[in-house]
C-alpha cells in the first residue's frame, strides 16, 4: 500500500533464498508470512534459531552451508 492506493509490483521471478534469525527483535517473524504473492519463483525461506538480526555475522558456518546447498540446486 503506498498513498493509500494498493500498488502492484512484479513478481520476483528468480529462485530466492531468505534466511531470517529467529532471535531478530528489530524484524519480527511474522514479516515473512505471506510473502509467497510476491514470488514467481520459488521462495525458500530458511529460519536460524540461534540468530538475530545479523544472520551472516551471526552464524556464518550455517549462512555458507544453505548458500551454497540453494545455490547447487539451481544452478542453470
Amino acid at each position: 500500500v503506498f498513498a493509500g492506493r494498493r500498488v502492484r509490483v512484479p513478481q520476483i521471478a528468480v529462485p530466492t533464498l531468505l534466511l531470517w534469525g529467529e532471535l531478530d527483535s528489530a524484524l519480527g517473524k511474522e514479516l515473512t508470512e505471506g510473502m509467497d504473492e510476491f514470488f514467481a519463483g520459488p521462495l525458500e525461506i530458511v529460519y536460524l534459531p540461534d540468530c538475530s538480526h545479523w544472520v551472516q555475522q551471526e552464524c556464518p558456518e550455517d549462512v555458507n552451508v544453505l548458500m551454497g546447498d540453494f545455490l547447487a540446486r539451481h544452478r542453470r
